[in-house]
């Protein structure tokens, strides 16, 4: 299709954003001494006026931009010729869990942990872990489709190493974070718990730029797709239309990639 905007926009856009908000909350949440300046959980860079607002709007973008790119990704796997059953379920099942992570991103920045803690983490967990499920189903169908355009086998292998080091990390985070948690309040702990803070933050960070960066290597197969615009038809009033009903019905239409 000639017409439309190239689909790496999207995915270029993805990362740029997730970047400029981290690096935006962080810098504005340790310069008014709301988190320590070292190394703060991510969501605590966006727990307090007024960098929880930037947190929010900006992860609500990231979601849209997520989801418009676990589309194209579905989308440019369905369209192989040589695509058999097993890849198709695969590739479903990959939508089904980058739709769901995508919408844990929402929530992670629409409820902020010093407000309602519990649906912060189960967004959290969607986001972190579901996210990685995608990777890994997404890397097997890599694997197995090696003839999609742009795709090479230096990208399968990066997209490996990316989704085992986000497994190991999104393994290690809860657990450092967890031995925290439980022995923070412990006098005779307090130099090796904030070690393991220190840690946990660490790996959270770097779980969020794995997954990221994941969707960045979408780049090189998604130069080649453009996603045209939808398609708006208003059909036409009837005789009997009357001035009183001011609806018109709106047929929306996307065109095919």
């Amino acid at each position: 299709m000639a017409a439309g905007v190239r689909a790496d926009v999207f995915a270029v856009t993805q990362f740029l954003l997730l970047t400029v908000t981290f690096v935006t909350t962080y810098f504005v949440s340790t310069s008014l001494d709301h988190v320590p300046q070292i190394f703060p959980y991510i969501s605590d860079t966006g727990n307090n006026s007024p960098e929880r607002c930037i947190f929010s709007i900006l992860l609500a973008v990231y979601s849209l931009l997520t989801l418009i790119c676990v589309y194209c990704r579905w989308k440019i796997v369905v369209n192989q010729t040589i695509c058999t059953r097993v890849t198709s379920r695969i590739n479903n099942a990959g939508l089904f869990f980058g739709v769901a992570a995508a919408v844990g991103v929402l929530i992670v920045g629409s409820f902020q942990e010093g407000s309602v803690l519990i649906v912060h983490l189960i967004g959290a967990g969607m986001a972190f872990f579901l996210g990685v499920v995608y990777m890994w189903l997404h890397s097997v169908l890599s694997h197995r489709l090696p003839a999609i355009k742009g795709s090479s086998t230096c990208l399968v292998f990066l997209r490996w190493n990316l989704t085992i080091l986000a497994t190991a990390s999104g393994i290690s985070f809860p657990v450092l974070a967890g031995i925290f948690e439980f022995y923070k309040d412990d006098p005779l702990q307090d130099v090796k718990m904030s070690d393991f803070r220190l840690s946990a933050a660490s790996i959270e960070w770097g779980l969020a730029g794995f997954v990221t960066i994941y969707f960045l290597t979408f780049v090189a197969e998604f130069r080649h797709v453009r996603i045209g615009m939808p398609v708006i038809h208003t059909s036409k009033a009837s005789s009997g239309f009357s001035a009183q009903n001011g609806n018109v019905p709106l047929e929306v239409r996307s065109e095919k990639m």
